[in-house]
């Protein structure tokens, strides 16, 4: 109620204008919208479920684009990023020559003469949790399971350094995984926590879509608005509604400014 209603129009057209981009064509297919915190399935255009995600942080947003998830990697290893061995992981490596060992860490060779590359094990310390759902791309974004549960509870939930954690791996392993006939639900729980690495190729690959939708429609036909987390609004309402002339509405209080020639 304290949003103009001009304010919601707007970012009604921003997002139209949003979904001309993309066009599933697929029977089945995953979307993650960012500013919901949201992951949804659908078969064509018919919703069958959601669970929360976590997101990118300001700092380090979650891209918008398209893939097909091919594989998943099961009590996977966390192969640490360089930024994170730079500003983390070497500078307690420094103070403690224990570190690694008390962390599930090991070296597996060298990124450059100075840089070692280190993973972490499989195991409840490991960030990516039970599961990392791949879709290879440039972006190095993927989704994956977590060991922090409790980011769940938060109403903040753009807390990743830009991959996507969901909150039911489990479930997402199963949808995916439907068409693998070798592959059950206990198969899946067993390799879930197995407590080394396996990796399943998809049998059908799963078409997977990163949107920005800070408004839409959901499947019970309700309007739904979610925070612009990114300040991406407010850049293409600018560029979509350049060349647009607003009329004034004529109102006593206008026609007081229009006389003061304030308007």
């Amino acid at each position: 109620l304290n949003v103009p209603g001009r304010d919601r129009l707007e970012r009604m057209l921003v997002n139209l204008e949003r979904m001309r981009w993309i066009s599933p064509e697929d029977d089945e297919y995953l979307m993650v919208n960012i500013p919901a915190y949201k992951l949804f399935a659908y078969n064509s255009q018919d919703y069958l479920w959601d669970m929360d995600v976590i997101v990118g942080t300001s700092n380090r947003r979650t891209v918008a684009f398209s893939d097909k998830m091919s594989y998943i990697d099961f009590s996977p290893y966390w192969n640490i990023p360089p930024g994170i061995l730079k500003r983390k992981v070497i500078p307690a490596m420094n103070r403690s020559s224990s570190y690694l060992a008390r962390n599930g860490m090991e070296k597996v060779g060298k990124l450059t003469r100075d840089i070692p590359l280190i993973r972490q094990k499989p195991g409840p310390k490991n960030p990516l949790g039970k599961a990392k759902f791949m879709f290879p791309n440039t972006y190095n974004i993927y989704l994956h399971d977590t060991n922090e549960k409790y980011l769940f509870k938060s109403k903040n939930k753009a807390q990743s350094s830009g991959c996507v954690r969901v909150a039911d791996p489990l479930k997402l392993a199963k949808f995916v995984l439907k068409d693998n006939k070798d592959i059950n639900d206990s198969i899946i729980v067993e390799k879930m926590n197995e407590g080394k690495e396996n990796r399943v190729v998809l049998a059908k690959k799963m078409p997977v879509y990163l949107t920005y939708f800070t408004t839409w429609v959901d499947y019970n036909g309700n309007l739904m608005f979610s925070n612009d987390i990114y300040k991406r609004d407010r850049k293409l309402k600018a560029m979509l509604m350049k060349n647009i002339v607003v009329p004034v509405v004529k109102t006593p209080e206008n026609k007081d400014k229009a006389r003061s020639g304030t308007i």
